[in-house]
Formats: C-alpha cells, sequence, structure tokens
C-alpha cells in the first residue's frame, strides 16, 4: 500500500481524528488491506511483519512536522541507567526545543543535576553548563540532519533526534522489522493511537494524538543490545508547527568567565 494511495489517506484520516467506525466498515478495511498484493522482495533483503497502517499513522503524525518550516515543542525525558549493582535507576530531563530548517536549533535542558543549553546556528555547535560557566564548539554542519549524526559521533544522544531530522518518517521506519497499531487508548480523559515497533537494537512504541495535524505525544525506547536493556520515555508537550523563532538566541555569546572544554570521547 502506498502513503499516498486517496483511500487510504482518507482511512488514515478518519482513523486519525477519532471517528468512529462501525464493525461492518472495519471489516470492510481489513479485506481491501488484505487485498492488495504484497510488494516482492529481493532474495537477500529480509522479510519484515509491518503493518501499513502503522506506517501510516506513523508518516501522518510525522508528516506534520516535516512540513513545519519552524516548530517547537517541549518534552519530559526519563532516562533509565544502570548502578553499580546492576538495579535501574531512573533520571529526568525537560526540554525546552526551538527549531528554524535547515540549519538552526536550541535545545534548554534542564536536567536533573545540572542545566545545559545546546545552540546551532547553522555555522557553529555550542553546548553550554550556566552554572559552571563550561562550554564546548565544534564546526556545525550544514543542516540538522548532519548536525544528529555529529552530536552522536561526540558522545551527545538526544532521544529526540529523530524528530528534528528533515524527514522524521524516513529516520523512523527505516531498518523496521515489525511494526502494528494497537489501537486508539484512553489516558487522563484524552484519547491517543498507540502503535510499536521492532528494530534490530531497540522495541519502541508511539503515542499519537488524533487532530488535523497529528502530533507524536509519547515514546517509549528499550535498547535490546545495551546492558540492562534501559528504556527511555519521551513526553511531548506545547507543540508549536507555526512558531516563532525571533528572538530566539541560537547563536552562542560567550559570558564573561566562561571556560572552553573538549567534547567527552563516544564510548559508541
Amino acid at each position: 500500500m502506498k502513503p499516498g494511495n486517496a483511500e487510504s489517506v482518507k482511512r488514515v484520516y478518519n482513523h486519525l481524528r477519532g471517528a468512529e467506525m462501525s464493525t461492518a466498515r472495519v471489516l470492510r478495511n481489513l479485506t481491501c488491506l488484505l487485498a492488495i498484493p504484497a510488494l516482492a522482495l529481493p532474495a537477500d533483503q529480509p522479510k519484515t511483519d509491518v503493518d501499513p497502517l502503522a506506517l501510516e499513522v506513523l508518516k501522518a503524525a510525522t508528516d506534520s512536522i516535516r512540513a513545519a518550516n519552524t516548530f517547537s515543542f517541549r518534552a519530559r525525558i526519563s532516562k533509565e541507567r544502570l548502578a553499580t549493582n546492576d538495579q535501574k535507576i531512573t533520571y529526568f530531563q525537560d526540554l525546552r526545543v526551538v527549531v528554524s530548517k535547515p540549519n538552526k536549533m536550541r535545545a534548554d535542558i534542564d536536567g536533573q543535576h545540572h542545566d545545559v543549553q545546546f545552540l546551532f546556528d547553522g555555522s557553529e555547535g555550542t553546548l553550554f553548563e550556566p552554572e559552571k560557566k563550561l562550554y564546548a564548539t565544534f564546526p556545525a554542519p550544514k543542516n540538522l540532519d548532519l548536525l544528529v549524526d555529529a552530536l552522536d559521533k561526540r558522545g551527545t544522544h538526544l532521544p529526540i533526534a529523530n524528530f528534528l531530522e528533515s524527514d522524521p518518517y524516513k529516520s523512523l521506519s527505516d531498518g523496521l522489522k515489525a511494526g502494528y497499531v494497537i489501537g486508539r487508548v484512553n489516558i487522563s480523559g484524552k484519547t491517543f493511537n498507540h502503535l510499536a515497533f521492532t528494530e534490530d537494537g531497540a522495541d519502541w512504541q508511539l503515542w499519537v494524538e488524533p487532530a488535523d495535524k497529528p502530533v507524536p505525544r509519547r515514546l517509549e525506547v528499550i535498547y535490546k543490545k545495551q546492558q540492562g536493556a534501559p528504556r527511555v520515555t519521551v513526553d511531548f508537550m506545547d507543540w508549536n508547527l507555526a512558531a516563532d523563532p525571533a528572538g530566539v538566541q541560537f547563536t552562542f555569546t560567550k559570558p564573561d568567565g566562561a571556560n572552553k572544554i573538549d567534547f567527552a570521547k563516544s564510548e559508541r
């Protein structure tokens, strides 16, 4: 099934808007889905078990972000780490992110132990810790896609990185082994579409808020290949797909008394 198919788009739109479907209509949609011929895979390409509807809902949720020239959001992140006795300890961060495509981004991170600012102005990337007045810089690549890779190589890993790229859908769907729609769920009086996916290194789930322009509201990732299989959870809030970045400081201005340090080497 191609995401651009008119009937497919109509069905996904109704699903995301929260339209109620009768049992007969559900069965009719499933019959149409099963009647579509499967695409032939090359002999050396592994087979996957990905429900086309799951991909369509994922695409609809990320297309809203892809189409926005500027956007902003808040996120609360919880990360599990192993203590010396192998107990999982949870740490929290609050993020405020502003993006101006193709090459500007600012993230203010309120961490459990320290606060950090990240600024990217299209020519230079800077990580700054205001309390200790320490900062590290690097020559920034020309766009946000390359920026994500550059940060990863320097040991800075952002759980929200996929949503910063120019095509979040491609970033999230490449390499999927399985994916399906769990269904509509009610959480704290709100309705969400619940998706689940599997790839080589991780199992992850996404909760999407139905709307004319649907957006992700929650992401959970279990990193299967890391010791202890830690979980990262991201709750997205305050999406603004037409943010006005006027007045946002993307360029780092060195404060008096600030000291420059080097990025720590990545362990990956």
